[in-house]
Formats: structure tokens, sequence, C-alpha cells
């Protein structure tokens, strides 16, 4: 049944409050030739609803059309840059690969589009570009786990140079061709060694404990601590997954580092739920 432009709209406010986006661009295209004096209010909800489909392509082809026009009502033309901002953002992050003649400037990334693109870094020759990895790993906008995949990146590409990083305070200087894995580790093994000898603990919560210390670890790797410090990482793990999982795990051994050592194992546990926050 076709529909006069105003039932259109009502439809259409209508499906926007019930997020039933694919219905209402289906709507639109059964009635595409009524649409005339409420074109732009019509097209509005059309580019709003294809980014909440996530159907990014098409709705900045869209985009690019309407802005190509030379002349649109002022109040549309700012909502169509708004939206392209948002589009632009959108596509940036689901680009489905990197190519190597963007890394001139893949230093200008930010935290979140270099995580998305750092397995396509795998395929390429990254020789030559020293200075621009470089200075992400001193870019205080990139986090340390972000930094930490990178390093992890250019070891797996033998990259034979010299690197500095900073984690936890620390200045670390490093050449990805020689670099330890961090599973090969003796801290990771130290820890995962320690945590099996924990008694009684669920299963979940076990997991949840390797999960949090090996994450610690990946975060100010390629930094190596000493085996005390484990042992706070280990008993702060613990401390932290009792809470998450709601549950009591019993060991005398961290029990007593614990008790021992109380304000140094806070001081991991507040380290910790910082990590866990930026995650």
């Amino acid at each position: 049944m076709k529909l006069t432009e105003t039932q259109l709209l009502e439809k259409l406010k209508h499906f926007e409050e019930k997020k039933w986006f694919a219905d209402g661009l289906e709507l639109i295209k059964e009635n595409e030739d009524v649409i005339s004096k409420k074109y732009y209010e019509i097209a509005r909800y059309k580019i709003s609803f294809l980014i909440e489909s996530n159907n990014f392509v098409e709705a900045s082809y869209i985009i690019k059309e309407e802005l190509s026009v030379p002349y649109i009502p002022i109040e549309f033309e700012e909502f169509l840059y708004e939206k392209k901002k948002q589009v632009d953002f959108a596509l940036k992050r689901v680009k489905p690969s990197y190519s190597v003649d963007e890394l001139d400037d893949i230093d200008k990334l930010d935290n979140d589009s270099l995580l998305a693109i750092l397995s396509d870094l795998v395929k390429m020759n990254l020789n030559g570009y020293h200075r621009q990895f470089q200075n992400i790993l001193l870019n205080n906008q990139i986090n340390d786990l972000t930094k930490s995949l990178l390093i992890a990146c250019l070891s797996d590409a033998k990259l034979n140079e010299e690197f500095y990083v900073i984690k936890d305070g620390v200045t670390v200087k490093f050449n990805p061709s020689n670099i330890f894995d961090i599973r090969e580790g003796e801290n990771f093994k130290y820890i995962e060694e320690n945590i099996n000898k924990i008694n009684d603990v669920e299963i979940n919560t076990l997991a949840v404990i390797k999960k949090i210390s090996t994450m610690y670890l990946l975060n100010i790797y390629p930094l190596v601590i000493s085996k005390q410090e484990c042992d706070y990482l280990i008993a702060a793990t613990l401390i932290i997954a009792c809470q998450m999982t709601n549950c009591m795990v019993g060991s005398s051994k961290y029990d007593a580092i614990i008790e021992d050592n109380r304000d140094l194992v806070m001081k991991m546990c507040r380290k910790l739920n910082i990590l866990l926050q930026t995650i």
C-alpha cells in the first residue's frame, strides 16, 4: 500500500523508536516515487538507518552524492557532515586490509585504528619504517597492550633494529629479531607453574586468574619482573579473581604473601584494576 509523505514520515519515526532499521529502509524503497516535498527529512532517516544497519559503504555513497549537489539546506548539510565523520571512522575500523603503501603514515593512527590493522602487518616487509614504529612505541596515546602486540608483530617479522619503549615507568631497549617470546619467558613459566599448584579452586576461577596474570605480563612486555614480583602478581590476581567470581580461594602460601606484603600486593591490585578498565 502506497503512503503519503506524511504517513511515510510517521512510519519511519515509529520504526526508528522500535529500532526496525531494515524494515524502515524497505519502506523507503517501496515509497520512493511519493517522496518530493519532504525529501530531506526522509533522506535523514535513510542515511541514519543505513548507518544503524552497519551499511557504511552505501551510507558513504549517498552522503557523497548529496554533498555534491550545488545547493542543499544548511541544516541538512550539517547533518551530512556529522554523519560523514561517523561513517568515515567506521569504515576505517572495518577496513579489510592495510596496504604497505600506507606504512609511511602508520604512526598517525589512533590506538583503535592501529589495533585493527596489526594482523595485516605480519604479511608485509617492515624494513625501512623504524622511525614510524619508534614513534608509536613512545606515543602516550597508544596503550601498552597495543604496543606489546606491535612488538610481537615486529618480532615475528624478525626486524633487526633497536627500539625503546617505556613500560611500567621503565625504559626498555630491545631488538625484535632476538626478543623473547612472552609464552617462553621465565615470568610466564613461573606464574603458570605456581598457579597450577593452587589447590581447591574452581576451573572458572582458575581461568580468570591465568587470564589476568597473562594480560599483565603482556601489558609490560618486554619488561621482565622478579620472582618476588611474580608472587605479588599471583596474590593480586587471586584477590581480583575471587571478587570477580564471588568465591573464596584458600592458599596458605599466598595468604602469607598478602599478609606480609599487603601494601605491595594492593599496589599490584590497583595496577590490575586500571588495566582491566582499559580493555
